[in-house]
């Protein structure tokens, strides 16, 4: 299922980029994300987060700002 981000999947995505990426966000990174204007969505499978992207959107622009895939599901 793929769905918005939400403050709840915090842990799980803190987590999943810890295991996963060379320069991990904080928690705290994630937070102000989440407060900004920033889009974030999760992908999940069986009740558990595969993996997540962040995007920075603006008039006629869309950055990419963090995507990962937990290893679990990387292939």
């Amino acid at each position: 299922m793929f769905r918005k981000m939400i403050k709840a999947d915090l842990p799980q995505l803190v987590s999943i980029e810890q295991s996963s990426q060379g320069a991990p966000w904080s928690e705290e990174t994630f937070k102000t994300c989440l407060e900004m204007a920033c889009e974030g969505w999760v992908v999940e499978h069986e009740n558990r987060i595969a993996g997540y992207i962040i995007l920075g959107l603006q008039p006629d622009e869309c950055h990419i700002l963090n995507l990962c895939v937990a290893r679990e599901f990387q292939r």
